[in-house]
């Protein structure tokens, strides 16, 4: 009988190493593991998985433990993103959890080009966010009549109250600082016509006409020993030309942003002026200014898109000189 059972004990002992072993090939498909049977869609798997990646690697860990139940202990950031994603039932219920926070869920959105008033609360931002996904209705609906629940009922509110309107067409809000809109504008704007010049990865892929209105006008101003000026006009004429610029070029633009400025009117209009310096490889070129105009289309989710904009570009022919400029912007 002894022996039985050693010979049993050893067998368990086999099958728990091969399982274990099993485990760690696997981890990234979590073999031995059970994920909700809801799938989050392809834009929402995307969606969510930049927006975690925001977040410090201990939060992720932890975040994986809450919402996997400990069943998955992760060893990097991309298995514990994948182990969150996989376990969600639904895109708001991720967005709701205390560890993403209401900053990673408005840099997301800025990012993509969808600028919300400063003061947007979480809840806000996650409706924003699931309308840009075309979550489906009833996930879009969980979150609306959830919004106080546990998972974040802990979180500080904003300082600063917002009146409760439809994030699809929201009027015009007060709370709208031109500024502060200027200043999550102007990164999102320089980073991905400066992707086409980088190897950060594939944000050059977010460019496009899809950020200009299909009458948008913008013009370019070289002064270099002369001067030469081209405009044009549409989408896709004004995307195209500053593309070609850049790429042609092999030009960066390196936006002063402590320079630039913001105002919006009374008929949600938006100016945004900002200047800077011009590089190419490890060369200072000179310096440049640029101007925008931006209104809301309240045929595509009320996002803000280009109408305008004027860029002027001024090469430098001593260095000093360009040291000896303050990066200004237009007024």
């Amino acid at each position: 009988m002894a022996c039985s059972l050693a010979r049993n004990h050893a067998g368990s002992r086999n099958f728990l190493s091969v399982v274990k072993k099993l485990h760690e090939n696997e981890k990234n498909v979590l073999l031995l593991t059970e994920p909700t049977l809801h799938m989050l869609s392809h834009k929402e798997r995307e969606g969510c998985k930049s927006i975690l990646n925001k977040l410090p690697q201990q939060d992720l860990i932890n975040l994986t433990d809450t919402v996997t139940n400990r069943v998955v202990s992760p060893e990097n950031t991309s298995e514990a993103v994948n182990a969150i994603l996989s376990y969600s039932h639904t895109a708001s219920q991720l967005l709701k959890r205390k560890k993403v926070k209401r900053e990673h869920i408005y840099q997301y959105l800025a990012e993509k080009g969808i600028i919300e008033p400063v003061a947007s609360d979480k809840p806000t931002l996650i409706k924003r966010a699931l309308l840009y996904w075309g979550s489906s209705k009833e996930d879009s609906e969980e979150e609306i009549e959830n919004e106080s629940e546990n998972l974040t009922a802990s979180e500080p509110k904003s300082a600063i109250s917002r009146s409760d309107t439809s994030c699809a067409n929201p009027p015009f809000d007060n709370s709208v600082d031109g500024q502060q809109l200027a200043e999550y504008f102007i990164p999102w704007f320089y980073k991905i016509l400066n992707s086409f010049n980088t190897l950060s990865d594939n944000t050059s892929q977010e460019w496009g006409p899809q950020h200009f209105w299909e009458d948008a006008k913008g013009s370019v101003l070289v002064v270099s020993n002369g001067q030469v000026f081209d405009e044009c006009q549409g989408a896709m004429a004004v995307s195209t030309k500053l593309q070609e610029l850049v790429c042609k070029e092999k030009i960066l633009f390196n936006a002063n942003l402590s320079g630039a400025r913001g105002h919006i009117d009374a008929y949600g209009l938006v100016k945004i002026s900002v200047g800077g310096t011009v590089h190419r490889f490890s060369n200072c070129l000179g310096i440049f200014e640029q101007s925008f105009r931006l209104i809301r289309d309240p045929q595509m989710q009320n996002n803000w898109k280009i109408k305008f904009t004027e860029l002027k570009l001024k090469a430098q022919q001593q260095q000093n000189e360009v040291e000896g400029i303050t990066k200004k912007a237009i007024t």
